[in-house]
Formats: structure tokens, C-alpha cells, sequence
């Protein structure tokens, strides 16, 4: 059985909509002897830490890899790049990122709020590949 370490008891939005896709990957001990990698922290395919150049993805939660490397990072999806680069702690080279991981693009100036008058705060409402017949 697996299981899941709450880290600050509380999770940490990256993204500035709800619409994104995430890969699973095995998270590596970083370099300093942390063993908490942050969501924002662009990470390459093999799971170790970068600022942008070979990236795979952005980890979009906090890991405890000493409990379980296993995550997500973000593929493709809106990304807010100050919320995401404060968090990790780590300053992007967005040119970089943007180049390595051409789905993810990042705004500055976008949070995930929900709407005052109720709703979700979903992008669209129609699924992606799917055509409606009017």
C-alpha cells in the first residue's frame, strides 16, 4: 500500500487554471541533502532538478522523497510563474522551459480563483478532442 506524506498540511497552487496534464515520475534527492523538492521545481526526465534547460515537466506538488519519490509534473497547462518560482525557491529560465517543454507556457499574472458568484473556474467546458455536432 502507498502512502502519502502531508508536507506543511497544505498544498501549494502552481497553475493558473485547472485545465493541465501531469506524467508520473520518480523524484531524485537533490543536491544539499534535502529530501523535499518543491511543486514549481522544474525537474528533467530522469527526476533530478533543473532551472529550465532539458526539462521534462514542473512538479506540481511538494515531495518527500525520502517517503515516496513518487509524482506528477506538469507537461502542458497554464502555469503562474510567481507563484510557482517563490515556492520553489528556484528563478526560472522561462526561455529555457519554454523551449524544453513547449505545452507549459507561464503568466506572471494569473491566479486560480474561484469565481465570487459561484461556478468552478474551469476553461471551457468542452472536453479537448471532442466535437459537438450543433
Amino acid at each position: 500500500m502507498t502512502t502519502m506524506k502531508i508536507i506543511n498540511n497544505a498544498t501549494t497552487e502552481i497553475l493558473a487554471t485547472d485545465v493541465y496534464l501531469a506524467h508520473p515520475i520518480k523524484v531524485q534527492t537533490p543536491v544539499g541533502g534535502s529530501t523535499i523538492v518543491k511543486a514549481g521545481t522544474p525537474l528533467k526526465a530522469d527526476g533530478t532538478v533543473t532551472t529550465g534547460a532539458n526539462a521534462y515537466g514542473i512538479l506540481l506538488y511538494d515531495v518527500d522523497v525520502e517517503a515516496n519519490p513518487n509524482a506528477s509534473v506538469v507537461v502542458s497547462g497554464l502555469v503562474n510563474s510567481v507563484s510557482a518560482q517563490a515556492h520553489s525557491g528556484i528563478t526560472y529560465d522561462v526561455s529555457a522551459l519554454e523551449e524544453s517543454v513547449p505545452g507549459i507556457k507561464f503568466r506572471p499574472n494569473i491566479k486560480n480563483e474561484k469565481p465570487s458568484g459561484g461556478g468552478d473556474n474551469k476553461v471551457g467546458s468542452a472536453v479537448v478532442g471532442t466535437a459537438f455536432a450543433g
